[in-house]
């Protein structure tokens, strides 16, 4: 399963815009409720320059129910292949904004932009709150930047994504079980403060 969403960053000293994770290009296999499957948690990694997290995107649609909850997305640091703490909270979408007819890319941006560490995992988090009816699209297409050799993490459970599966190492935490692989689909990405992406 990879989760479908980009995520950017700024790199402070060049002023250049990186996609660290993009799968937002891949085509649609499902989604996943955030209430019922979730939390529901992606990793992303830096390279070995230092960035900014500037933004981040996700495919969404809706399920049946009351659209009276909402989601919150987080950026969380990395504590051992699962998400540790909550570093900052990047947004929130109500679930009245979500059809549930099509998916459709939102864009939570980042402000102000968050310094990210070189050489670093960090997870992107979709939390529910009221019971939300979000869903977070996945493809078991591994192929945009990024994609291929990171990790999702639901219900206290770790799951490579599908390129990564043969060659996982698994956390020697008796809790851990594999599941299905998937790739959600989000985007995120890094940027100059002073700049907006397209």
């Amino acid at each position: 399963m990879i989760l479908v969403c980009t995520i950017a960053a700024w790199a402070p000293l060049f002023g250049e815009t990186t996609v660290l994770y993009d799968a937002l290009g891949n085509a649609t296999s499902g989604s996943d409720f955030i209430f019922g499957d979730g939390p529901l948690y992606a990793s992303f990694s830096t390279g070995t320059s230092t960035v900014a997290l500037s933004d981040v995107m996700a495919k969404l649609t809706a399920g049946q129910g009351a659209a009276n909850g909402s989601i919150t997305v987080g950026l969380y640091s990395d504590a051992g292949q699962r998400p540790g703490s909550l570093l900052v909270q990047i947004g929130t979408l109500a679930d009245s904004s979500i059809s549930p007819a099509t998916y459709t890319n939102f864009d939570f941006p980042v402000s102000p932009a968050f310094q990210l560490k070189a050489n670093t995992r960090y997870w992107i988090g979709f939390i529910s709150v009221n019971q939300t009816v979000a869903q977070l699209a996945w493809s078991d297409d591994d192929s945009g930047p990024g994609v291929a050799s990171e990790y999702n993490f639901s219900k206290g459970r770790f799951t490579p994504t599908p390129r990564d599966r043969t060659n996982c190492k698994l956390p020697a935490l008796p809790s851990l079980q594999m599941l299905q692989p998937r790739c959600w689909w989000f985007q995120a990405a890094t940027k100059p403060v002073w700049r907006v992406l397209p």
